[in-house]
């Protein structure tokens, strides 16, 4: 008997329990909410529109994923949980895993990461519309880059550069091109097959963008962006 192709996304949330910058990160408060809350919220408005999984090393917060109503047994090796490992790697387990323990093969990867308390269901659905509707193999959200190329310097080997060609001429701000864009981190989207062949999600000419705005992209790294996640709730910015 022929296995079944599943058409929606497998939602990946990769929240492993070691953090660099924040001890226990995921589950550290944003307005006296764990930061990985927000990416569960999204999950349960849209559980008709794709498949969520929860991919996490640590034991505290698969246990705070489950008393919010997602139960899944998998819990993510050590191996692909510390703080080199690349992410990719984990998401590819965690299909692999999927697709043994249903029976059934996954056509299409999301990666959802906790650290994007401000991403909204509208955007993961315009994403996967924009995604479904373009030839591309996969997807990225991007925002637009808060210091534009002309005005950053690379300074590594003991030598500076202008990041952008640029001759150092002084222009206005607003007289720079806006075509500039940054990944935000917040919606990844994938075919298994090129994330599977080439490891990546984002490959130049195969890749489409989805653009965000600066406040939904904001991306939980420190305790700096903690502060600032508050201060934008707090003056009305965004609202949760």
């Amino acid at each position: 008997m022929e296995t079944n192709i599943i058409d929606i996304p497998l939602a990946i949330i990769p929240a492993r329990g070691g953090s660099v910058g924040i001890r226990k990160k995921n589950l550290h408060q944003i307005n006296g909410i764990p930061l990985i809350q927000y990416t569960l919220n999204i999950l349960r408005k849209m559980e008709d529109k794709l498949i969520p999984f929860i991919s996490t090393d640590d034991v505290e917060i698969h246990e705070y994923c489950e008393k919010n109503g997602f139960n899944n047994k998998y819990i993510r090796p050590t191996k692909l949980a510390g703080n080199n490992s690349k992410i990719v790697d984990a998401v590819l387990d965690a299909c692999n895993w999927w697709e043994v323990e249903n029976k059934k093969k996954l056509k299409t990867v999301m990666l959802l990461q906790p650290t994007s308390p401000f991403r909204r269901v509208q955007h993961v659905i315009n994403a996967i519309e924009k995604y479904q509707k373009t030839d591309k193999s996969s997807l990225v959200s991007v925002c637009k880059m808060i210091i534009h190329p002309n005005l950053c310097i690379d300074a590594s080997n003991n030598k500076w550069n202008f990041l952008d060609h640029t001759d150092g001429t002084v222009i206005n701000r607003q007289n720079l091109s806006s075509a500039y864009y940054q990944l935000n981190g917040a919606i990844y989207i994938s075919t298994i097959e090129q994330l599977r062949n080439k490891k990546r999600f984002v490959i130049p000419g195969e890749t489409e963008l989805f653009k965000m705005d600066q406040y939904s992209s904001i991306d939980i790294d420190d305790i700096d962006d903690i502060e600032y996640a508050e201060y934008l709730i707090s003056s009305g910015k965004v609202t949760i």
